[in-house]
């Protein structure tokens, strides 16, 4: 991982997630947690699933650690803005 790599999670009162990470592109991804044996996990819309463990302001995630800031970065922020105008930010319920 390069050190100019940056990532955030944004995570909703309603439990939506928003895996935003950025290097040369921004890779984005929708989210919901979910809480199983006590644990937090992070399901993507890929259908990706990362345990979040949180620590006052900083939760570990996807083997980085984040800290809590004051606002996104422009590129994540304009990913967040047409992410909600486009639909519900969440992952997709499975069918059996």
């Amino acid at each position: 991982m390069s050190p100019d790599a940056i990532a955030s999670l944004i995570v909703t009162k309603e439990g939506d997630t928003f895996d935003c990470r950025q290097w040369q592109r921004v890779i984005a991804q929708p989210g919901k947690l979910m809480n199983r044996d006590s644990e937090i996990y992070n399901v993507t819309a890929s259908l990706d699933i990362y345990p979040v463990e949180r620590e006052g302001n900083t939760i570990s995630y996807d083997r980085m650690t984040l800290s809590r800031v004051e606002r996104l970065t422009p590129e994540c922020e304009k990913a967040w803005a047409k992410a909600r105008a486009t639909g519900p930010v969440s992952a997709p319920a499975s069918t059996r």
